[in-house]
């Protein structure tokens, strides 16, 4: 009986890979320096998400936009929007952001928790690069019992609509030197188009 709990539990835990924006790996999750001297203060604001992983049997969504605003003790709070084809209408989610080594004030690298209509989850949020004015590429990696982990890189820009071209070859320059390059191919484009209504709700 024990055994068959323990699987089901694993199962349920490996199905949230098809309903979440994280594709399933093998192994540990690789040692990844966040980006130095980030600076959280100027890295708050709305971002919209212009690329990311989409897993198998993965909702449909667009329009997905994130605001993030400080709180105390460095850490942020997220606010998010999208379309989603499952529930044919706007979905939110809502969280907050803590960094994981508290006496840096420097470092891109936090913790997620989040709670939303079609999410409750805690993730890793680790910024690899920003200009804090027009680009983030953002990674995380959860480990799941130990034989495989989640990963997923977002795109994220201040302007809802840019030039494709320019945003991938920016994601491929952050993801090169941190060893994630092989990353690059499952990242897929999030339609900001027709988001209006949704903008101004």
């Amino acid at each position: 009986f024990f055994i068959m709990l323990k699987t089901c539990v694993q199962l349920v835990g490996l199905l949230t890979v098809f309903v979440s924006s994280q594709k399933l790996f093998t192994g540990h999750c690789p040692p990844v320096i966040a980006m130095e001297g980030f600076n959280r203060d100027r890295y708050m604001g709305i971002w919209y998400q212009q690329a990311a992983f989409k897993p198998f049997m993965k909702d449909e969504v667009s329009c997905t936009h994130f605001r993030y605003t400080p709180v105390a003790g460095g850490g942020f709070q997220v606010e998010g929007r999208k379309m989603a084809r499952m529930t044919n209408g706007p979905v939110s989610v809502y969280g907050v952001a803590q960094p994981v080594n508290s006496s840096s004030k420097t470092s891109g690298k936090y913790v997620v928790t989040l709670f939303g209509e079609l999410v409750n989850e805690v993730s890793s949020y680790t910024v690899l690069h920003t200009d804090y004015s027009e680009i983030s590429v953002v990674w995380s990696c959860d480990p799941r019992y130990r034989l495989w982990n989640l990963q997923n890189v977002q795109v994220l820009t201040r302007q809802r609509t840019m030039n494709t071209t320019q945003l991938l070859a920016s994601a491929l320059r952050a993801l090169l030197p941190k060893h994630l390059d092989m990353l690059f191919d499952n990242l897929s484009p999030v339609d900001q188009t027709q988001c209006e209504e949704i903008l101004s709700m």
